[in-house]
This record gives C-alpha cells, structure tokens and sequence, in this order.
C-alpha cells in the first residue's frame, strides 16, 4: 500500500479521476506533411466531369502529352514554434474549415 501511495503522490484527482500534472513545452517545433499535388483542387462541374476527363485523354494520345506527374510534395505545417500548455489551463485553436484543428 505504501508503494501504491508513493506512486499516487504526483497525482492530482480532478472530477473524481486521478490524472497528472503534466506541462508539454516545445521549442523550435516545426512539422511538415506529404501532400498530392491536387489534393487540394476544388471540384467543379467542369473538371469533374466526363468531358474534362475526355480532354485529358485527348491531350495524352493525340497530342503526345505526358500525363501530370503525381509526384507528393512536402508542405510546412508548423514552422519553428514555441508552446507551452499548462495543466488545469483551457485552450483555444482557431483556423478555417477542414484545416485540421481536431486532428
């Protein structure tokens, strides 16, 4: 029992769960992701259609066009950033829709 309570001595309980104390700092962050070219290209009618895809067709036999390389490319999410986060604190992350606040 006493090494149990040893064990339990850094723990604060909250909302009748024990959970730690715990401060996450990070320094010079930064994180980049692969990203597909046209991942982020808005769909239209136009270039979501069957004629859209007939051109592409066309270009590529007919004209002798190579088709776009897929190839990923890497984008810098978060670049050299300082946080702290504090226990017991609430914090707020803003951004447009579907930039990834949840994950």
């Amino acid at each position: 029992m006493k090494k149990i309570n040893e064990m339990l001595a850094g723990w604060v309980p909250l909302n009748n769960k024990l959970e730690s104390p715990l401060e996450v700092r990070m320094v010079d962050f930064s994180y980049t992701a692969l990203i597909q070219p046209g991942a982020n290209k808005v769909k239209t009618v136009f270039n979501s259609s069957f004629l859209y895809d007939m051109k592409k067709l066309w270009k590529r036999v007919f004209r002798g066009e190579e088709p776009e390389a897929e190839l990923p490319i890497r984008k810098v999410i978060l670049d050299k950033i300082n946080l702290v986060i504090e226990p017991g604190k609430s914090y707020l992350i803003l951004g447009p829709p579907q930039s990834g606040k949840t994950s």
